[in-house]
This record gives structure tokens, sequence and C-alpha cells, in this order.
């Protein structure tokens, strides 16, 4: 699908967190720790040295794989943004919150959005729904939720790729008068995905962004980079460009190429309370259950091991913490503690996870384990495109 562009204001740098989770805080910093001793992580931030490029062909939009391309949406009539939002998630399984109500940002009286869209991409119904409920997306943390806030302003630059967007937030040119060499133009851009994903990392091969300034085509950075995406839902990402000659008042044509690492759903588990393994979705899973005993509660250990050549489970263990574990007997459910879990390496190629029950039912006869983890992650090619950026 051809990436599209919509808006023309600049807005700006917003932060909110829906749900604020005190354990996720040590998690993100363990992800942050090894992420950086595993890959060449600049965080939250691409900023290798940039360079004047050839005019090479760069515009091509890249095959989304089946798995993770862009929900279909279909809002025709009259409705409120609720009713809206309601319905995006009812079609998508994405959520979509309004935060005006609780930062007391309500205007005094509440637009009726008139909508006529079918079996359009997600992200060109939710661009609409900003343009006429004068919203913006702002990062929530977690990835479970796209958040709305008010908007003064026009909306930012924005293009989508399959599930994802990037908003072109800021544009700031930095003249070092010390050493002109390292004068350069800083684009932020905030990256968003359609939250029934799990994304985990992005990649940005070198050479990555270009643009026209004038005449000349240029881009950056030039080496590669990558920053973490399972903490928060709208990752700002910082890219350097050379400095353009004065006098510009735009960026021309700017073509940004990444890949992120993806989970495009959930691996459903559901096996009994006994020892056994079987294979879902290309991914082996083994249970191996230890009944209570006198001082020790029920354990759970799932063993998994996904398919080889795309996640390395030594350096991204970590995403596996959003897992979730239940008991079920007779159709009554009874959720593990997430916090009564590790996770361990198995052989260098397994992830261990590893539950210890407190609350069950009386007996384990007839009773199923099920578990809640990512499905194998995937390359996703993206592509965005901005036909112009002001400069400052």
């Amino acid at each position: 699908m051809q990436p599209h562009e919509y808006g023309t204001g600049l807005a700006p740098k917003q932060r909110y967190e829906v749900s604020p989770r005190p354990a996720k805080c040590i998690v993100n910093a363990v992800l942050g720790f090894l992420l950086v001793r595993c890959c060449p992580m600049l965080p939250g931030a691409l900023l290798p040295t940039v360079a004047v490029l050839d005019t090479t062909a760069y515009s091509d939009p890249p095959q989304q794989p089946a798995a993770v391309t862009s929900s279909r949406v279909t809002l025709r009539g009259e409705m409120s943004l609720a009713d809206a939002l309601t319905a995006l998630h009812k079609q998508t399984a994405n959520r979509v919150v309004d935060l005006r109500a609780p930062l007391g940002e309500l205007p005094e009286k509440l637009a009726r959005l008139r909508l006529d869209l079918q079996n359009v991409p997600f992200w060109q119904a939710l661009t609409e729904i900003l343009q006429q409920s004068v919203t913006r997306p702002v990062p929530t943390a977690g990835g479970e939720a796209i958040g709305l806030r008010a908007r003064s302003g026009g909306l930012a630059p924005l293009s989508w790729s399959g599930p994802f967007a990037a908003l072109a937030t800021k544009v700031v040119a930095v003249h070092d008068l010390e050493a002109p060499e390292r004068s350069h133009l800083e684009l932020t851009v905030q990256l968003f995905w359609e939250p029934r994903l799990r994304a985990l990392l992005l990649q940005a091969p070198a050479d990555s962004v270009r643009a026209r300034a004038g005449t000349a085509l240029v881009g950056g950075p030039r080496g590669a980079g990558a920053a973490r995406l399972a903490s928060e839902l709208g990752r700002e990402i910082q890219i350097r460009l050379p400095l353009p000659a004065r006098p510009l008042d735009s960026l021309q044509d700017v073509t940004v190429r990444w890949q992120a690492l993806v989970s495009p759903g959930t691996l459903a588990v559901k096996m009994p309370v006994a020892a056994g393994s079987l294979v879902q979705d290309g991914v082996t899973i083994e249970l191996a259950p230890s009944p209570a005993r006198a001082g020790r509660p029920l354990t759970l250990a799932w063993t998994l091991r996904y398919p080889p050549g795309v996640v390395d489970p030594e350096s991204h263990q970590v995403w596996m913490f959003q897992s979730e574990c239940f008991l079920e007997k007779q159709g009554q459910r009874w959720p593990v503690d997430k916090d009564r879990h590790f996770i361990s390496i198995v052989e260098g190629q397994a992830i261990r996870l590893t539950y210890y029950v407190s609350d069950g039912p009386n007996s384990l006869s007839d009773c199923y384990a099920i578990l809640l983890a990512p499905q194998p992650f995937v390359q996703v090619p993206i592509c965005f495109h901005f036909a112009s950026i002001p400069l400052p």
C-alpha cells in the first residue's frame, strides 16, 4: 500500500501515561539494559553522522507481511467521538482513548463527526477522526492504547505504512559555531502502531532517511541504529540530516525506510495441567507442572521454542514479561499473579516461564492451564513519506 501524508502543522512534544504501573518501571529498565548490551542501540535517538547521497530512486513502498497488514475500518454517518472510537475497537481490536476529559481539555461543545469511510485502512480512518475532532495522538505506557489530546493548531504532518504511522512533530536547526562541520538539522518523528500488535524493536539501516533540500538530495544517518519499542506505544525518534543551505523554507519529499520487529498477535495455548507438549503457530510449547506441597505452591513451568533466526531469546527475553497465565476449570478462570513468575533461557534457544500459583480450584482434575504469549515475531518493512516539512 502507498503511504499517505496529511496535515501541515507541527505539534509540540507531549507525553501522557494512560495507566502507569510501577512494576513496569523495573521491566523497562531491564529491557533497556539488555538491548544496550545486545544491539547497536542509541536510546531515544538515531544520531550517527550524516551524508549527502546520490539521486537513486527511493520511493517504492515495501510489501507488508500478510500477518501484519493494516486493519480495515468502515464508519459511515454522523456520530460522537466516543461512538467512533468504540466502533474502531470493535472492528479492529485497536484501543484509542480520549484523554481530554481527565486532563481538563474538553471544549464547551463537543463536535459531531460526519464520516463516510468504507473499508479503509485503520490509520486513514483515525486521521479523519483526528481532523474532525480537533485532536492529536499521544504516546501511552504499556502499548495498550493510543491516546487523544486536544490541539490548538493544525495536525502535524502524518504518514502511514501498513499498521504503522509517523508524525513529524519537530524540526530543530543546530549551527555549531566552534565546529561548523557538526551543524545539522534534527527531525523528530513520533512512531505509532496499531495497539493490537506487539512491537519489540525498530531498526534503522544506514542512509534510511532521504529528502530534497532545494535541488540537492540529502540523507542520513550514515550508521545503522535501533530503538526498543516494547515499553510504550508512541516512540519518539530523532534523526539528524545535513543543515541545508539558506534560504530554504521546507524539506521536500522526505522518505523514511525502517524495519520493525513485530508480533502480529497472541499465542493462546490451552493444555491439561499435566506434563505434555504441542506445536502451535510454529512454536513448540512444553508444560511441566509441579504439584503443591507443604509450604510450596503449585508451579507451572512453560518452555517455548520459537522458530530460529528472527528473535534471539538471550537478547530479547524481556518481551515475555507481558505474557499471562490462567487456570481454568468448568468455565471458571483463576489468573496467576504476574508478579509471581520468572523468566529464564534454556540451552540458549528456548524461553522458560515459571509461574507460582497461589489461587485455584480445589482439585486439578479436569483443570487446564492457559498461556497467552506473543506469536512469533516477524520483520516488517516501513516506508513513510512526507511531501513537505517546514523548516525553522
